[in-house]
């Protein structure tokens, strides 16, 4: 069929189209193409008007296909992609199978995004990798193998983000070599071996994600070289040794989460300066006190340093210029925390406070009504569950009060609240109903009295609340309840 004198037109404007921009629709047949200044615009695409594309759009340069389906689309469509593509974005395409290696050499190629496509496969055993790339994303894909020591030959490239894939083997030193790099991404893989001494060549770098993979070793001194860091994350990994001196140096450093390693170090000597938002060093090995200087983070919003071997006394005075605090987490420690009956601070922004293990003979005055987690267990608190401070919030939803010396409690009158652990106190008196939204209430080792209410555990309201967990109402001698389960 002959061309239209419009269709003539318009082809001048395809074959110098700069951008592609099609979005949110599924592929299908072939629908007419409306073209507005550089933009095209196709609603709807299938397998063969995608070759089609590739074939004939010479002179494309970016070709960006984000949000479509494309799960019915062989990837051999793409073979042929123009040498002049500068831009190639396939964002949750559904994309299948394995993508043609060629895409990894298009000789003018400065940005790839496969962002988010769960079945596509791929490996980087390329030998000669050097194209002008400047932005790689590979993330929530099933690329796998090793990267090749090639890659340090990307030494334009900004961006490598390669998380939630299946990479195994070391970190290559060559990443040394990609000094203009201001993201590393490599977490949620399976990375092992230690942090390669050349990533302090990383100047430029602002975000380094390691986080969940199988690393080892110490954690490098020269990363204090990394001036512009603004994020760390190198949590859940076997990262052993001291901890280095990185807070005093980093000075634009927001965010440290370096939690579930077995690092070591005694954390009186850690100095900290004021730019940290963020900080955990839970589940470690760090001893020693709390130093004075944690009463710099005057702009923290998260501070877990629970599950360690932390020691000494902690006067709650040193958070008293926390405004800005949303998360205290000290819990399973050797701490004693010291928290003053006239201390009348308040904390507008916390929402979650750990405190488990800490020695703490009464409730904080700061409590309030905004709470979405708390946890008290395992300490000395005596007499009731102070309905005043806790009110009936909104918003708890994770209540721990085990393991005290709590004599009793009101109604259970948090109308969110999904977790209640009341073991192992004082408690006398009726058993409190949980809220309706409860999956996980224990109340056992008490000196409970009387019936079983009926709201509480019937057939039928064990039916309509499928996934409820109660844990030993009767069966402890402590508790003495009369009657059981009603039908």
């Amino acid at each position: 069929m002959r061309s239209t004198r419009n269709e003539k037109m318009l082809l001048p404007v395809v074959m110098k189209l700069v951008i592609i921009l099609i979005q949110r629709w599924s592929l299908g047949r072939m629908p007419p193409i409306a073209a507005h200044g550089m933009e095209l615009l196709v609603t709807v695409l299938e397998t063969s008007v995608v070759k089609r594309l590739v074939q004939n759009l010479t002179k494309l340069r970016d070709l960006h296909l984000d949000l479509i389906d494309m799960s019915s689309v062989s990837l051999t469509s793409f073979m042929n992609l123009s040498s002049s593509l500068m831009s190639l974005s396939l964002k949750s395409c559904r994309l299948q199978g394995r993508l043609p290696d060629n895409i990894f050499q298009l000789p003018n190629l400065r940005e790839l995004n496969l962002f988010d496509n769960t079945e596509l496969t791929g490996d980087f055993l390329l030998s000669n990798w050097s194209n002008p790339l400047r932005f790689l994303d590979l993330s929530k894909t099933a690329f796998s193998g090793e990267l090749p020591k090639s890659i340090g030959n990307l030494k334009f490239l900004r961006q490598l983000v390669l998380n939630g894939c299946n990479f195994t083997g070391s970190v290559p030193a060559s990443v040394g070599n990609l000094t203009q790099l201001t993201i590393l991404d490599i977490s949620n893989n399976h990375f092992r071996g230690e942090i390669p001494s050349s990533l302090s060549n990383l100047r430029e770098l602002s975000r380094l994600d390691l986080s969940n993979n199988n690393l080892s070793g110490p954690i490098p001194v020269s990363l204090s070289f990394l001036k512009d860091l603004t994020l760390i994350d190198l949590r859940q990994n076997n990262f052993g040794g001291e901890i280095p001196d990185l807070f005093p140096n980093l000075t634009k450093l927001t965010d440290a989460y370096v939690s579930d390693n077995q690092l070591t170090g005694n954390f009186c000597e850690f100095q900290f300066g004021s730019s940290l938002q963020f900080l955990t060093l839970d589940n470690n090995r760090l001893y020693g006190c709390i130093p004075k200087s944690i009463s710099n983070l005057v702009n923290i919003s998260e501070l877990d340093i629970s599950s360690n071997n932390l020691s000494g006394i902690v006067n709650f005075e040193m958070f008293r210029e926390f405004k800005k605090m949303s998360t205290l987490a000290l819990s399973h420690n050797s701490l004693s925390v010291s928290i003053n009956k006239n201390f009348n601070h308040t904390f507008p922004a916390l929402s979650n406070l750990e405190l488990a293990s800490c020695n703490i003979t009464n409730f904080p005055n700061f409590l309030n009504t905004s709470f979405l987690r708390l946890d008290l267990s395992d300490n000395r608190i005596s007499g009731r569950i102070p309905k005043y401070k806790l009110g009936t919030g909104k918003y708890l939803m994770f209540l721990n009060l085990a393991y005290n010396f709590l004599s009793s409690i009101e109604l259970l009158q948090w109308e969110n609240l999904r977790f209640v652990d009341l073991r192992s106190n004082l408690l006398q008196g009726q058993l409190p109903i949980p809220p309706s939204l409860v999956d996980f209430f224990s109340i056992s080792n008490n000196r409970l009295s009387g019936e079983i209410p009926l709201g509480i555990c019937t057939e039928n309201e064990m039916e309509r609340r499928e996934g409820l967990i109660i844990k030993d109402l009767g069966e402890e001698e402590v508790n003495a309840f009369k009657g059981g389960l009603r039908k």
